[in-house]
């Protein structure tokens, strides 16, 4: 089955006033996984065919800041009712991943490895189509340049705060497997960013976040509000679904 199916998700992170325009970049920020939202698709018809709503509890932050909150309308009494610890989550979402790939609207597979770090959890992630293991570095001023020694060794670096993440986030635009040790027991995702396919083929979207992806392409009918994950990420399926169905566009998801 998993072979003719997809997964899209959306994930909501920790965030303070002005943190996405400095990238995340003061010391005491980090991107901590709140909630993550996904939907199972038949590669075939494009339906929806299974959903997944997890809420997720912050272990470097633990109280939300009032702009996260108003931003994604989560709160933290909604986080200790319902929130469950990462690695809990990060085995919710694998099971119902299972073996079929995952498409972000975005480079959302850079929070996970985040996260993933940042709970102790070990992990083996690599380019999808070169192999190139990918190393994870926090070092906040980067300066991007064509004689970087990376571009032409067997590793990738990829930097998660400050400008090094928008210069260096084109590396792992082929796609992301990675190993994870979850319990003992290894699991793997396979992600892939599919942002730049909409930027070609809907130049509407662009400058768009994935929960406003379906009204730029005139798209109506779903309801819901932006940075709730799982509205997002059924923003980008519908989005997705209206260019190949109605436009033929060829299905990146195949």
């Amino acid at each position: 089955m998993g072979n003719n199916e997809a997964v899209i998700y959306d994930l909501e992170f920790t965030t303070w006033p002005e943190a996405y325009t400095r990238q995340w970049s003061k010391s005491n920020e980090s991107r901590e996984i709140i909630r993550i939202g996904a939907v199972n698709i038949d590669l075939d018809s494009l339906q929806e065919i299974g959903s997944l709503d997890v809420f997720v509890k912050p272990s470097v932050n633990p109280l939300l800041s009032d702009y996260c909150i108003k931003l994604t309308g989560i709160t933290d009494e909604q986080i200790q009712a319902e929130g469950i610890e990462l690695h809990e989550a990060i085995h919710r979402f694998v099971d119902f991943v299972g073996d079929k790939r995952i498409y972000s609207y975005g480079a959302d597979i850079v929070a996970i490895l985040e996260n993933l770090r940042i709970n102790n959890i070990t992990y083996n992630a690599k380019t999808l189509k070169s192999n190139r293991t990918i190393v994870i570095n926090e070092y906040h001023n980067y300066s991007y340049n064509q004689t970087d020694p990376y571009l032409q060794s067997n590793v990738v670096e990829v930097f998660l705060y400050g400008s090094g993440l928008f210069n260096t986030i084109g590396r792992i635009s082929e796609g992301v497997r990675v190993e994870i040790n979850l319990n003992r027991n290894s699991v793997q995702l396979t992600a892939i960013d599919i942002k730049h396919w909409f930027f070609i083929n809907a130049p509407e979207t662009q400058g768009k976040p994935s929960g406003k992806i379906a009204k730029a392409l005139g798209i109506n009918e779903l309801k819901g509000n932006v940075h709730d994950p799982l509205f997002d990420a059924r923003c980008v399926h519908m989005g997705l679904r209206e260019l190949v169905l109605s436009r033929h566009i060829e299905n990146p998801l195949k």
